[in-house]
């Protein structure tokens, strides 16, 4: 008797394992468009006037919950500043901006994502 409880037991937790692994095999929370670094260089011809962030994605489940992601901009004027809140990317002031996303999910509390962005001025 003990020994089909058990058997019963291991083959549920093994069913109950693959099914969470089916279900959740599809799980992201990423960047969109470029990931990583992005150069922007300000004046010149041909050169960008303002930037346009991708955002992020966020699934759960199959669902999408990128609406749990919030986004926060920060900059600073080289690596010798300290790091400031800023509303978003301002393409006319050259220095370096991060874009931090984050969600208010369960399954991603605590995790960051950041994309790097550098404006640079073009010399004359």
């Amino acid at each position: 008797m003990v020994i089909v409880v058990l058997a019963f037991l291991i083959v549920g937790i093994l069913a109950g394992g693959f099914t969470i692994n089916a279900l959740t095999k599809n799980d992201v929370f990423v960047i969109n468009a470029v990931n990583g670094q992005v150069n922007l260089e300000i004046g010149g011809e041909g050169n960008p006037d303002s930037y346009t962030e991708g955002g992020a994605k966020c699934v759960f489940f199959g669902k999408d919950i990128s609406d749990t992601v919030t986004t926060k901009y920060y900059y600073r004027e080289d690596m010798t500043y300290d790091v400031s809140l800023v509303s978003g990317i301002d393409c006319d002031v050259p220095g370096y901006y991060y874009v931090v996303y984050t969600s208010s999910h369960i399954k991603y509390q605590g995790v960051q994502l950041v994309r790097n962005v550098t404006v640079t001025k073009e010399e004359d």
